[in-house]
Parts: structure tokens; sequence; C-alpha cells
């Protein structure tokens, strides 16, 4: 239960430095991740848009910078659904067949 609430934490920071780099609060978007749920929060991150003044929008290609952030959150996910495998193999949310 610990390493769960340590991961839950982990990955609301994490929410918080993609919201600063894209010019937002990021002490709103941590509390946010911690009330509802990291991955909801990022990916509402994620569907908004940069606001001016962001860190790198300057500097990238925002078509760029959208898809890194969406394989970035795809790997957290698929981190988060690998270690909740290992931790409570019997309420994995899904199960791999070989028949």
């Amino acid at each position: 239960m610990d390493v769960l609430i340590f991961f839950w934490l982990a990955l609301a920071v994490i929410v918080g430095v993609a919201a600063n780099t894209r010019g937002r609060s990021s002490a709103v978007w941590v509390l946010l991740a911690i009330v509802i749920s990291p991955l909801i929060a990022g990916l509402l991150l994620l569907a908004l848009p940069w606001l001016e003044g962001a860190i790198f929008l300057e500097n990238q290609n925002r078509k760029v910078s959208f898809l890194r952030s969406v394989l970035i959150a795809t790997a957290i996910v698929l981190v988060v659904l690998f270690i909740l495998e290992l931790l409570v193999p019997d309420h994995a949310p899904f199960k791999l067949r070989v028949d």
C-alpha cells in the first residue's frame, strides 16, 4: 500500500512538472492529480493548449512536443500497470491468456 501511495505522489509530481513546462501552475496541477488521478490530470493537461510564456514553447515544434508527451504518458501508464501486476497479481486490470 505504501508503494502505491509513493507512485501516486510521484506521478502527481510529474504532472506538476509537465504543467510548469506548459506555462501552468504546477502546485494546482499536483493537487488536482492527487485528488482525481495522475493519469486523468495528465491527459487533461495534454489536451489543453500551451500558454504563452511556456518554457519550451519558443524552441520546439508543438506537434513533436505533443507526440513526445503522449509517448511519455503512455510509457508511464505501462509502467504503472506493470507495477500493479507485480504488487497485486490477482487484481490486475488485464490478464494475458496463453492457450
